[in-house]
């Protein structure tokens, strides 16, 4: 009778040994939407981006991650509470902090927008209960921002000598003098709001010549030279 039970015993720590015990993992955050205002930006303007970002999911959320949609945007800082980051020009990842499941973060975000219009693209916000980002969830929202319109007139940077050169049935072109050495575009438009703007081209000269084409034959249009000097 003993035999049998020290078999019986034997056969259980064996079937024990063959068990594997569950690993421990992160519950990983599944959502979250995220809102960023203003959504239009003047060109080569220092802008501030508030952004809201709300914890959707049954998780806290301990690692952030914003990323510019494109190279249009140089960021530059951030304001945070409770949170430390680290900042570059494509982004910033935010660490230390935690938004418990329904909370809401509120922060800003430093940038330069460029010296010409670009279209509305949508930054990218990601989000992880990992301090360290594993698995991370990309957030939902309106994230979208737009450059418009065209920047205030540099009262450093003088021009002079502004003429229309050459006028075609759909081409022209404008010419310019500048005080120091500048890049070059033209907005045109026409009204005095412009809706179209040539490609910023950063050789410096201080004599700009920029060609406009795919104009209306017959048509008035409205248009401001601007560059920007290397400082």
């Amino acid at each position: 009778m003993n035999n049998m039970r020290r078999m019986s015993l034997v056969v259980m720590v064996m079937a024990l040994v063959g068990l594997s015990l569950p690993r421990l993992t992160w519950a990983q955050v599944d959502s979250c939407s995220a809102i960023m205002t203003p959504t239009n930006y003047v060109p080569s303007a220092q802008i501030t981006i508030t952004v809201a970002l709300h914890n959707t999911s049954g998780q806290s959320i301990q690692w952030i991650r914003v990323v510019r949609p494109t190279g249009d945007y140089l960021v530059n800082g951030i304001s945070v509470s409770g949170w430390g980051d680290v900042t570059q020009s494509d982004g910033t990842t935010l660490t230390g902090g935690n938004i418990d499941p329904d909370g809401t973060l509120n922060f800003q975000l430093s940038a330069q927008a460029a010296v010409y219009p670009a279209s509305a693209a949508s930054w990218m916000v990601e989000v992880s209960d990992d301090s360290g980002g594993a698995s991370p969830t990309t957030c939902t929202g309106s994230l979208a921002t737009a450059i418009v319109g065209h920047p205030p007139n540099d009262a450093g940077i003088g021009t002079s000598n502004v003429r229309v050169t050459a006028v075609g049935t759909t081409t022209a072109t404008v010419a310019w003098d500048s005080d120091y050495v500048t890049g070059q575009m033209v907005y045109y438009g026409l009204t005095s709001n412009y809706s179209s703007a040539t490609a910023y081209s950063a050789a410096g000269d201080s004599s700009h010549s920029v060609n406009l084409t795919g104009l209306l034959s017959g048509r008035t249009y409205h248009f401001q030279v601007a560059g920007m000097d290397g400082d």
